[in-house]
């Protein structure tokens, strides 16, 4: 053991230990009882409590939202299909017409360029099956054809969900494919 005179000036300035664990603390002793570290239970808890609110309201929110996700995710894939049917038109120099029904609807090459009198099945797609509560109204759809120069049939489909949100889709005489 070395007497305060001898020791180095760095090692004089470190507290001492006071019978604490690992010595960490330094007088006086009553600043070390409030330093346990952890939470209690009933922190624990509020946290948790809060913690579930948020994800229910999260949830809950999400629910809402997903019919109006589903119906805009078939819009689009209504358009891409009417879309690639146009450019199929384009590249096989025939016609080309989509012809719908509550569930969905099939592609079909025309056997001419114009006038097609036999029609080929060339794709189909059940909207019905993919979007769930979401299907096609009727009413306002016939069955759009394009031709190989890339011109089209003008023509309006409405796609609808469970809730009665819609989207229009319409297709001009130059065969623009729009949602509206």
């Amino acid at each position: 053991m070395r007497d305060e005179t001898t020791m180095d000036p760095v090692e004089a300035e470190r507290p001492h230990d006071t019978g604490s664990p690992a010595g960490r603390c330094i007088p006086p002793r009553a600043a070390c009882q409030n330093s346990e570290h952890g939470f209690t239970l009933v922190e624990l808890l509020v946290v948790l409590a809060v913690a579930g609110i948020l994800a229910g309201l999260t949830i809950v929110g999400f629910a809402t939202l997903l019919p109006k996700y589903r119906l805009d995710g078939a819009a689009a894939t209504v358009r891409s299909d009417l879309y690639s049917a146009k450019i199929q038109a384009a590249n096989a120099k025939r016609q080309y017409r989509v012809s719908f029904n509550a569930n969905g609807y099939s592609i079909q090459q025309g056997d001419k360029s114009i006038g097609s009198t036999i029609w080929t099945h060339v794709s189909s797609r059940q909207i019905t099956n993919e979007y769930s509560g979401v299907t096609i109204d009727m009413g306002s759809t016939s069955n759009p054809t394009f031709q190989p120069r890339g011109t089209a049939t003008n023509d309006t489909i409405v796609v609808q969900n469970d809730r009665g949100d819609t989207r229009t889709i319409t297709i001009t005489l130059a065969g623009r494919v729009k949602v509206l």
